[in-house]
């Protein structure tokens, strides 16, 4: 599919880089980005070369990680040496390099520090709008909001020669002056690239089962739009999300979406992905003790009960956890498929909560409020790598990997099917006439607890944001075929 950016970055940096084809794209300019644009079996230097001569923009994400990365040079001397309009987007207060300064030297530059915000990336989306229609060459880029600076003055003809005359030689020799002293580097910077490294850009891969940390590890940097950190007992990506108001609910959907009402968050952190298997099968092998029968379906021969019932399961339903005698076991191929039991006590054994109904719809939202949709108004399809994948009915059935389509504005994915999600609120169909506008938690009493998102097995109308369902008793954790689960943390527990 053609496309007009170009995002490059370090792999460090790509939570803020998947925010931000995210919300060019709902904008609709389309990007490239690795890994997502790579064909299975491609060859990733030739195909980032054959994008970059093909975009019209370079959206560089420019921090201490993409300063200092071989790759990230390579892509920002092939962009210049094709007239690419580069457009930096300074996440932190640093120079670039000197290899660096001969490309990005006359570039305007878009300062995001400590972390980006909506607003910030907004303002990218709006310059790279402003671009697109009419180009201009070698990374020259004047937003109209920024103006040149005047002079009380006009000079005569003769002093505005001399004044250029006097640039222009003192240009040329400052490039003779670095050409000489740092020639190796840029003759570094300027070499074929087929040399770019093949640096895979994947999900953090969480620990094995056996790996045990503390679940009282915190994140240490001032958080801020972008920002995330690995949850250390499991290996989950946690995802932050600013502080605000928003618009809950939606008059297209059902009664109990109404009436929208705004609503103000304190900031929390969300998971990136749902839980999946792999993480869940740490959980269920370090309560082995504790493992107590239940009615409903085991899995198990053994003396250890699965205490996790199923409910719900439909025909020709597959198992995906199996137990070997003395512990519990993934079905292979189902390792990073969402965990069809992981609930509040898996949150709570992590250090972490369920979310409530509003951070999770925040969450979900992605920054597009009042969309339909985490990607904007259009239906889902079933198509990977389309602007609105997602795993739904009209997909084949059954659960698929989390993080198998592409994520909203903020970096989260899934947030629309695979598997509902659990959040801690009671369901009541009539509380949005009377939820309180800052931090609301739901009733104080109830029969089941509200799901989100809808799953593999459910229409698209189930996929919206603002969707609610009256889905599963919390008694104690179920195990049915299209419910799963992410947590949520505050960001001062």
């Amino acid at each position: 599919m053609a496309h007009e950016v170009f995002i490059s970055y370090s792999s460090k940096d790509k939570p803020i880089a998947d925010g931000i084809y995210a919300s060019l794209e709902a904008a609709g300019i389309r990007c490239w980005i690795a890994p997502r644009d790579i064909t299975p079996g491609e060859d990733w230097p030739t195909s980032i070369s054959t994008a970059i001569t093909k975009s019209k923009i370079m959206v560089l994400v420019f921090s201490a990680d993409s300063n200092s990365s071989k790759q990230v040079g390579n892509e920002i001397s092939l962009a210049f040496n094709n007239n690419l309009v580069i457009i930096p987007f300074k996440i932190e207060d640093l120079e670039p390099e000197l290899g660096k300064q001969y490309y990005l030297a006359r570039t305007h530059w878009l300062e995001a520090m400590n972390p980006p915000t909506l607003e910030q990336i907004q303002t990218l989306v709006e310059t790279v709008k402003s671009v697109v229609p009419g180009m201009v060459t070698n990374g020259i880029v004047q937003p109209s909001h920024l103006s040149m600076p005047s002079v009380s003055q006009p000079f005569t003809t003769k002093k505005r020669k001399f004044r250029w005359g006097f640039l222009l030689m003192a240009g040329v020799l400052m490039l003779i002056v670095l050409g000489v002293l740092f020639w190796p580097k840029i003759r570094g910077m300027l070499a074929s690239p087929t040399t770019i490294p093949t640096e895979a850009v994947t999900l953090t891969d969480p620990p094995s089962a056996t790996t045990t940390i503390s679940a009282t590890s915190t994140p240490t940097a001032t958080p801020g739009i972008g920002s995330s950190w690995v949850r250390p007992v499991d290996g989950m990506v946690m995802v932050y999300i600013p502080a605000g108001e928003f618009n809950m609910g939606s008059n297209n959907g059902d009664p109990d979406e109404q009436p929208v009402h705004a609503i103000t968050l304190d900031p929390f952190w969300i998971d990136q992905t749902e839980v999946t298997n792999r993480m869940y099968i740490g959980y269920l092998n370090s309560k082995l003790s504790e493992l107590e029968i239940l009615e409903g379906k085991v899995f198990i021969n053994g003396e250890k009960k699965f205490r996790i019932t199923c409910t719900m399961c439909g025909e020709g339903w597959v198992d995906q956890i199996a137990w070997n005698g003395s512990e519990f076991n993934i079905i292979p191929g189902y390792e990073d498929h969402p965990s069809l039991a992981a609930g509040r006590d898996y949150c709570e054994w992590v250090g972490a909560r369920l979310p409530s109904e509003a951070e999770w719809e925040k969450a979900a939202r992605g920054g597009l409020d009042g969309m339909d949709f985490p990607w904007g108004n259009q239906a889902p399809t079933c198509t990977p790598g389309a602007i609105n994948g997602a795993q739904f009915s009209d997909c084949a059935g059954n659960t698929i990997e989390v993080g198998s389509f592409k994520p909203n504005g903020y970096g989260i994915y899934d947030m629309a099917g695979n598997v509902w999600e659990i959040v801690s609120d009671w369901y009541d169909e009539t509380y949005y006439s009377r939820s309180p506008g800052s931090n609301p938690q739901g009733p104080t009493s109830g029969v089941k607890n509200i799901l989100r998102g809808g799953a593999w097995d459910y229409a698209e109308d189930r996929m919206r944001s603002a969707n609610r369902f009256n889905g599963v008793s919390m008694d104690y954790e179920h195990y049915i075929s299209y419910v799963g689960v992410r947590c949520a943390r505050d960001v001062s527990p």
